[in-house]
């Protein structure tokens, strides 16, 4: 007969090593008691198990998660092949029964999971998401269905989930150098100081009925990835500034790498000044002043809307983006209710929309060019 003392809680792990037809004598210690574990699975076990507490005086209680209460016996489910005897009946055990998939869109959501998860719970994702916290021990072993989206974050934080078992399925890594929480607007002005970094920028709150001074990114030449995050733009006033471009960020470098998701702007309020480019998310991908020909980088705007604005005419005027570039995308963006300019304008030389190829033209009417082939772009890694 095998002993098996249980004397943490992580000793229950143990119970998962007994073979199908084995006896096997569990010892439970009196530093074992009100403690949530999930219920270990018996359905390829054939043996006789043996419950002893080494203290008969002391009451013991277990939480037990498990897929439902039926078929349950003391810290086990599916014992139909299996026999368990229990000397002692002090003890009291409550089960919680637990969903097979978990649903989640952005990193706090970690924090309403149950603390202990069953051995085949999913954690599946809504969108894109941005992994901040490193792995806790309780989520060893959990499978994380990406659904097809995409999970930035900083290499320790990515490799502790990897160390801990997880399992990334359907879901592409991406690791990032910097991520910045904006609190409010003018955070992302911090981007400056990674001018060659791979950054991830995400709202933490909406950001409603203030004004905001437009970010000027010229000196940006990394990856910038900027996230609604579940939260809203709504009511803002942008400020006067001296740029030529206007727009929550007036300009970007045209080396950078830009792709912004979620974002959804209502009642945005431009300055009455004059301004070349304007536009509600950024204003103007802005080539620098330099001999060598310089690479362009990939501008991609996703699951973006922007509502209820009036967009100014200018030189470039766009809903998402006033002066861009051949290397830049439209993908499920929408509009509504914008004054000023048509809803589906998107302004600049030239780019490649998904969802307005056959309507898409110029303000003044032009047929707008489409780059033929996406082998032409340079794609954000």
């Amino acid at each position: 007969m095998r002993i098996i003392e249980i004397k943490t809680a992580q000793d229950f792990d143990k119970l998962k090593t007994i073979e199908k037809k084995e006896k096997v004598m569990i010892k439970i210690y009196d530093i074992v008691s009100n403690i949530t574990i999930s219920a270990i699975d018996l359905n390829k076990f054939q043996g006789m198990i043996y419950v002893v507490f080494v203290n008969p005086k002391r009451f013991y209680k277990f939480q037990v998660v498990a897929k439902s209460t039926t078929g349950n016996n003391f810290l086990f489910s599916n014992i139909n092949a299996s026999s368990i005897s229990i000397f002692q009946n002090n003890y009291e055990i409550s089960y919680q029964v637990q969903d097979d998939t978990f649903f989640l869109s952005k990193d706090q959501d970690f924090d309403q999971l149950p603390k202990v998860l069953l051995p085949k719970t999913k954690l599946k994702l809504k969108n894109d998401f941005i992994l901040i916290r490193k792995c806790s021990p309780f989520y060893q072993g959990a499978i994380i269905d990406g659904n097809y989206h995409k999970i930035y974050g900083k290499r320790k934080v990515i490799s502790s989930w990897i160390r801990q078992g997880v399992v990334f399925k359907n879901a592409s890594l991406v690791e990032v150098d910097q991520i910045l929480p904006i609190h409010h607007f003018h955070d992302l002005n911090l981007i400056s100081k990674y001018p060659k970094h791979k950054v991830v920028a995400f709202l933490t709150k909406n950001i409603v009925r203030t004004k905001i001074n437009p970010v000027c990114l010229d000196g940006f030449y990394g990856t910038l990835f900027l996230f609604g995050n579940g939260y809203n733009i709504d009511q803002v006033e942008l400020e006067n500034n001296d740029d030529t471009s206007i727009g929550l960020i007036s300009s970007i470098s045209s080396y950078a790498n830009f792709l912004c998701e979620n974002i959804h702007i209502s009642n945005l309020t431009f300055p009455n000044s004059e301004k070349e480019n304007i536009g509600a998310i950024l204003g103007e991908k802005r080539v620098p002043n330099t001999k060598y020909i310089t690479v362009p980088g990939y501008t991609r705007f996703q699951n973006c809307s922007v509502k209820k604005t009036n967009i100014p005419k200018s030189e470039n005027s766009g809903v998402f983006i006033g002066k861009t570039d051949e290397f830049t995308e439209l993908f499920l963006c929408s509009t509504e209710k914008n004054n000023g300019i048509s809803p589906s304008i998107f302004s600049g030389d030239s780019y490649f929309d998904e969802n307005h190829l056959e309507n898409a033209t110029y303000y003044f009417g032009e047929k707008r060019i489409v780059i033929p082939s996406r082998k032409l772009r340079k794609e954000i890694q």
